[in-house]
């Protein structure tokens, strides 16, 4: 007779818990040209996934395949500032404590922008998603700035 692998009281090993994710590499082949995210213009490829700070369907701003990703958000209604969301890597097989969110609320809009580059240089993220993010954050905080009149 035959013994199942786990019974209901019997506890799992460690090892056999954690997962094995694919390579950036693979994971980019199997979804560069079918995806849910995909958005196809004419002859142009947008993606809609977030951390995807360019929206653009390339391996480098991809923000799915990769463990390190950045994404800038406009804050709940009534609110200005935007939120920083940041991939932790640690927490890459708990999908719903694998991004972080920090609101940047407080400063006015250069203080905002300097904060986002001190938080990516200090966790060493790559210069391009910096400099994306304070694309974004700035394109953000320009839409919630009040148009001035009588």
């Amino acid at each position: 007779k035959s013994r199942p692998l786990s019974s209901p009281g019997e506890r799992i090993s460690k090892a056999s818990e954690i997962q094995v994710m694919a390579s950036a590499d693979l994971q980019w082949e199997l979804i560069k040209r079918n995806s849910c995210f995909l958005v196809k213009r004419g002859r142009k490829a947008f993606s809609t996934e977030a951390g995807n700070l360019k929206c653009r369907n390339s391996f480098n701003s991809n923000g799915l395949i990769h463990r390190r990703t950045v994404g800038i958000e406009a804050p709940t209604a009534g609110k200005s500032g935007v939120v920083l969301v940041l991939r932790n890597q640690r927490q890459a097989n708990r999908p719903a404590r694998s991004h972080s969110r920090v609101p940047l609320q407080r400063q006015g809009p250069r203080g905002v922008l300097g904060s986002i580059k001190k938080i990516l240089r200090q966790r060493r993220y790559r210069r391009d998603l910096e400099l994306a993010a304070l694309r974004r954050a700035s394109a953000i905080m320009r839409g919630q700035r009040k148009i001035g009149g009588k």
